[in-house]
């Protein structure tokens, strides 16, 4: 005989926990596109640049938003079911899913103005905004196992979350790596033609 156990107030303290965790990751996916896209560099290969930058930094963001959909269904799935035989509500993570969409990268400009500090200073805000992204999947995944709730629904949901959360810790740094390289690959252009 297996024990089905659940606390509603474990359960929904998770749920706050995890629609703050999953809001976190929604304003660092914004502000990722953002800076990219509004770092102080104008000209003709800054234009390219930012739209480089600003589609992979999209695409990242779009891609982490659809893992955080599927995640907060697996949750709601595995909590409905339980919800229905046990009593109490099931879980619903509350986050901004809308898709995230790059600001307007500004017409080419025959002045180029490039401020090497601010692409140099740009690194460390990228990597910031993904140590955030990082720290909240994997804090989400430690909420969602530390939750006062036993039974096999409960082990399904971890097991399905912690699948997602790997592919989408993956993804992260696969798209930090590359935001960074072409972040330095910049500066090591800009420096090279200043010679």
């Amino acid at each position: 005989m297996s024990i089905i156990r659940v606390n509603p107030e474990s359960i929904q303290s998770y749920s706050r926990a995890a629609s703050g965790q999953f809001d976190q990751m929604r304003a660092s996916l914004d502000a990722l596109v953002r800076d990219v896209v509004e770092v102080r560099y104008f000209g003709p290969n800054a234009q390219q640049f930012k739209t480089e930058c600003g589609t992979l930094a999209v695409e990242f963001s779009n891609a982490m938003i659809n893992d955080l959909r599927q995640i907060a269904e697996a949750v709601r799935s595995s909590t409905t079911a339980i919800s229905a035989s046990l009593g109490g509500g099931a879980v619903s993570i509350q986050f901004d899913g809308s898709p995230v969409a790059a600001p307007s990268v500004p017409p080419a400009s025959d002045v180029v103005d490039l401020d090497t500090s601010a692409l140099e200073g740009l690194q460390p805000m990228v990597t910031g905004h993904f140590s955030t992204i990082q720290e909240a999947l994997t804090a989400h995944l430690g909420s969602l196992q530390g939750t006062d709730w036993e039974g096999t629904a409960k082990m399904n949901a971890v097991d399905t979350v912690s699948t997602f959360t790997t592919a989408a810790r993956s993804k992260a740094t696969e798209a930090q790596t590359n935001i960074n390289r072409a972040i330095s690959d910049q500066i090591s252009s800009a420096v090279a033609a200043d010679r």
